[in-house]
């Protein structure tokens, strides 16, 4: 893989972090770059897809997003529809969605259980 943040056959340099505070390789940057993914694929527009392959092929930096009306646009559509859900759950609902967050370990290395389960 290459420094400059993507690999010479064209693939994407896991080794370079898509934010300086989240280790690469690690739970989190794996969840980083599923979501990064994701939103590709549902971006509305062709300058907010390249956006995001150029953060998950390590050219940009997922901070970039700040300033893209697309992100800001996608962003807000997200929050209204998480709301709804939320709002729509049962009380039990609720407390399971808090409990399974609480218990994922972001900062334990991709593939390993990222959860918290098992401590005391």
């Amino acid at each position: 893989m290459s420094i400059f943040g993507q690999a010479p056959d064209g693939d994407a340099d896991e080794t370079k972090p898509m934010l300086d505070s989240i280790v690469p390789g690690s739970e989190a940057d794996k969840q980083l770059r599923e979501a990064m993914e994701t939103l590709r694929e549902q971006a509305t527009d062709d300058e907010t897809r390249r956006l995001f392959t150029d953060i998950i092929e390590g050219r940009r930096s997922a901070r970039d997003l700040v300033e893209s009306p697309g992100f800001a646009a996608m962003a807000e559509e997200g929050v209204r529809q998480y709301q709804e859900q939320v709002a729509a759950m049962t009380d039990e609902e609720r407390a399971e969605l808090e409990r399974q967050a609480a218990a994922t370990d972001l900062d334990a290395p991709a593939g390993e259980s990222g959860s918290r389960d098992h401590l005391p």
